[in-house]
């Protein structure tokens, strides 16, 4: 299954409309249509945890967040294949982590649907267009509180699956100058860091220039 870089260029568009991004790197998800729903986990690489982190990501209590886009690095597959899905496109999104199993099949099927776009890319590109684009955060249980951060017009949360990142990764993430923040001292599950991010977010919180 091949995917082309060609529009790695990144044109954009979406930052003049959207304020909120946020990037995981799944290091076993299979951007393949073979998986079963009986047994999405098993059968697709853990995939049910991205379709997890998009559902926290993108909907709300309103329906679609239309001012943020997910990102998904699915690495299970061999080349690495980015996933964007972007709330400013998308049609209905499912609120079930198998309903946007199904919407992902089709995607992974190469059918065209709303919203939903795959790039022959991988972590370092993607984290690094980002990048140049958004101030960038990276969600580690090491770093400062949350709640110190006023969010800049545009911001980045990168985070891991539930492996978590690897070194090369962070070390990557280190070199962009992302900042490491913190939900405190509990483990949450990725889909549940977002959540808490777009609650910290919505409620408004102090500045990043305290770091």
């Amino acid at each position: 299954m091949g995917f082309s870089s060609a529009s790695l260029g990144f044109t954009c568009w979406w930052w003049a409309e959207l304020r909120r991004v946020f990037v995981v790197e799944a290091r076993t998800a299979r951007p393949y249509p073979d998986f079963s729903l009986k047994d999405l986990p098993g059968s697709s690489g853990r995939l049910d945890v991205v379709c997890r982190c998009l559902v926290a990501a993108l909907r709300g209590v309103g329906g679609v967040r239309r001012d943020t886009v997910f990102w998904a690095v699915l690495e299970g597959g061999g080349d690495p294949v980015a996933l964007m899905v972007d709330g400013g496109r998308v049609g209905l999104l499912p609120g079930s982590e198998l309903g946007v199993a199904r919407i992902l099949g089709r995607v992974f099927r190469g059918e065209r649907v709303d919203g939903f776009s795959l790039e022959g890319a991988g972590f370092r590109e993607v984290v690094g267009r980002v990048a140049g684009e958004a101030a960038l955060f990276y969600l580690h249980e090491d770093g400062a509180p949350l709640w110190r951060v006023r969010a800049p017009p545009a911001v980045a949360f990168v985070l891991g699956d539930h492996l978590g990142l690897p070194r090369e990764s962070e070390e990557l993430l280190g070199g962009l100058g992302a900042i490491r923040v913190s939900l405190g001292p509990r483990r949450y599950l990725g889909s549940q860091c977002i959540v808490i991010v777009h609650y910290e977010l919505d409620r408004g919180v102090a500045s990043p220039d305290a770091f």
